[in-house]
């Protein structure tokens, strides 16, 4: 009987799948604690691991020992100590792409809000205000997408072909270099993605837009990107919404822009701390009425649940057939 050992709260997220086993395979739930995942794998003999967002620093590397694996349920890996990975001679997966859709619709749900100061209203309806406030038309306004990889296109074709929003977009590769990936024109590009320009140089968009909208990997060149320099250069009265991860923007510096005929409003998903926490003496994000936060839920769906529950254990079933090649890998 091959044991697999999976986090209590990805167990319940992808229950129906996980009830649903190969024969000659068991799951056993444990607490993510790292001591309590070390002991669940210790005791049972796992070599596998399927595990969510928290950290793990070493207790948990050294118990599945070598030849073992560590499926990611979801797609970031920013609580995995790579260090430890090498050193104990595992291997890391992941679940590329199971969440696209979702974190691409939250990024649109969180737009039309900042737009209809939906969240607001509703918290003034709350407190017996039946006032409105002029909302804005999204359609026809400008949308810098900054990271432009399959979520970013993703959430360009909805802005473009659903709202009839003016898409740019913003990536690391030159316009060049995308007409030889994609082999085609980048007029042709900007078509297949709804783009009314595609640009590798930020500046030529952000004082252009009404929203910016993250969708950056965080690595050490994205590392607090969205400065106060960056900021400065947004268009006044813009909206900025991040759904990629906390890390890539400078709250400190947020808080300092926000406000009349700076940028008028934020929506966040992700933050520096989890869960959230105003940096030590700095005016906390919640207090903003024209900021709408939302606890990193932007690839919690049942869908995407289900489809990550599926690529994880999938990922587990390839490592034990010996299929590495068909393994989602973290290299």
């Amino acid at each position: 009987m091959k044991t697999i050992i999976v986090t209590k709260s990805e167990y319940e997220k992808g229950r129906e799948v996980f009830q649903s086993l190969r024969p000659g395979y068991e799951i056993v739930a444990s607490d993510s604690d790292e001591e309590c995942l070390a002991v669940a794998i210790s005791n049972t003999g796992a070599k596998a691991a399927i595990v969510g967002p928290d950290k793990y620093q070493g207790r948990l590397y050294e118990a599945l020992s070598s030849n073992g694996i560590i499926s990611r349920f979801g797609v970031g890996t920013d609580g995995i100590n790579f260090s430890q990975i090498g050193k104990h001679g595992l291997l890391l997966a992941n679940t590329p792409h199971s969440t696209d859709d979702s974190v691409a619709e939250l990024a649109m749900w969180l737009i039309g809000d900042l737009a209809r100061m939906v969240n607001y209203l509703d918290k003034q309806l709350r407190a017996n205000s039946f006032s409105g406030e002029t909302g804005r038309e999204i359609k026809g306004k400008h949308l810098g997408i900054i990271g432009f990889g399959s979520i970013g296109k993703k959430v360009a074709r909805i802005a473009s072909y659903g709202f009839n929003m003016r898409v740019h977009g913003f990536g690391r590769s030159s316009r060049k270099e995308i007409e030889n990936r994609y082999r085609m024109p980048i007029d042709e590009f900007n078509h297949l993605f709804g783009l009314e320009s595609y640009t590798n140089n930020i500046e030529e968009i952000l004082p252009r837009c009404d929203f910016v909208s993250c969708h950056l990997p965080l690595t050490e060149h994205t590392q607090g990107f969205f400065n106060k320099r960056l900021f400065s250069q947004f268009k006044k009265d813009a909206y900025f919404i991040n759904t990629s991860r906390g890390g890539i923007v400078d709250e400190v510096a947020l808080n300092e822009v926000l406000g009349p005929g700076q940028i008028k409003g934020a929506a966040l998903d992700v933050y520096n701390k989890e869960p959230y926490a105003p940096e030590k003496g700095q005016k906390d994000l919640r207090l903003w009425n024209r900021v709408v936060l939302t606890p990193h839920i932007a690839s919690d769906t049942k869908e995407a649940n289900t489809r990550m529950a599926r690529v994880a254990l999938d990922n587990i079933y390839h490592f034990f057939d010996g299929e590495f090649d068909e393994i989602m890998r973290v290299l």
